[in-house]
């Protein structure tokens, strides 16, 4: 027997196993954890790991865990999920001081991520009008207040949907008669040069929350190089640790998108192989532990 046979027996009979232990006695309480909150993608903690769990383990069994996607299903799954977030544009629109309903933890923490951030960028020493490039936008609430703070912004994302609500804040900063500005528009991370070539180089590259749902982040991040002037810095912020792809499985499953979680050390590897020098990294304490890294493109 060689090593591929064995592997195959293998996840055979582990399925097999999993199969049976799903439906057993001993994975009732997590069992109900699930059924009794089909819907509900926002559990406390314990009762979102215990629900994670009977998925992982039930989906394991039907051979449906780790899920696979293509980049084509990827991108109108994601679509799909942010046309249906912004229904509410009001809530968009006042993002981040909107009051998420049965989550104020949630807005307290977008606030106080919000602070962190614009105390990164200050420490960077950016003259007035310095170029940012935003990936994974959504409806843009970040580059708006880049913008105000007097910097010149292009905030993208993937769904057109979201691109019209980011629009109305271009139109807003318009009317404050702002002498710097801000741009949307829908594109995916992967291929970002392509769709920003007359406005490179960037001073800054920005991903807040938002590279756990890429296709491919190590794509991603190879993009974003190609946008920056040489010394130009990135920054990847909010970034869950690796325990994101169990602990968000269920929800993940449940709004249809790609969730993955991050090794420091394999992002940060990764970008000295693609010749960034990294220059902070630090967690948030939070279920997730997010990663926050500061990198800068070799001269």
């Amino acid at each position: 027997m060689d090593s591929n046979e064995a592997t195959t027996m293998n996840h055979s009979a582990g399925r097999k196993f999993c199969k049976r232990m799903a439906s057993s006695f001993w994975m009732k309480p997590f069992r109900n954890a699930h059924l009794q909150h089909a819907d509900d993608t926002h559990l406390p903690a314990l009762p979102k790991m215990a629900a994670s769990l009977y998925c992982i383990v039930n989906d394991y069994g039907e051979g449906l865990f780790p899920p696979v996607f293509t980049k084509e299903t990827l991108y109108a799954s994601e679509s799909h999920y942010i046309r249906d977030q912004v229904e509410r544009v009001e809530s968009s629109i006042r993002s981040p001081f909107c009051v998420l309903e049965g989550r104020p933890y949630m807005n307290r923490q977008k606030i106080a991520d919000m602070v962190k951030f614009f105390g990164i960028v200050d420490g960077l020493g950016l003259p007035p009008r310095a170029k940012f490039l935003e990936v994974g936008g959504g409806t843009g609430w970040l580059s708006e207040l880049l913008c105000v703070k007097g910097y010149d912004v292009v905030t993208t994302t993937l769904a057109a949907e979201d691109v019209e609500v980011a629009r109305l804040r271009c139109d807003s900063l318009r009317a404050k008669k702002l002498d710097t500005t801000m741009t949307a528009l829908s594109a995916p991370m992967e291929h970002i040069h392509d769709f920003v070539q007359a406005e490179l180089p960037f001073d800054v590259a920005f991903c807040h929350g938002a590279l756990h749902h890429a296709y491919s982040w190590q794509e991603t991040i190879q993009s974003l190089k190609k946008c920056l002037r040489p010394g130009g810095v990135l920054l990847l912020t909010d970034e869950p640790a690796w325990h994101h792809t169990f602990l968000c499985y269920r929800s993940a499953k449940i709004e249809g998108r790609h969730e993955v979680g991050f090794f420091k050390k394999t992002l940060v590897d990764f970008l000295k192989s693609e010749s960034f020098q990294i220059v902070q990294t630090g967690r948030r304490w939070s279920l997730s532990l997010p990663l926050w890294i500061v990198a800068r493109l070799a001269p």
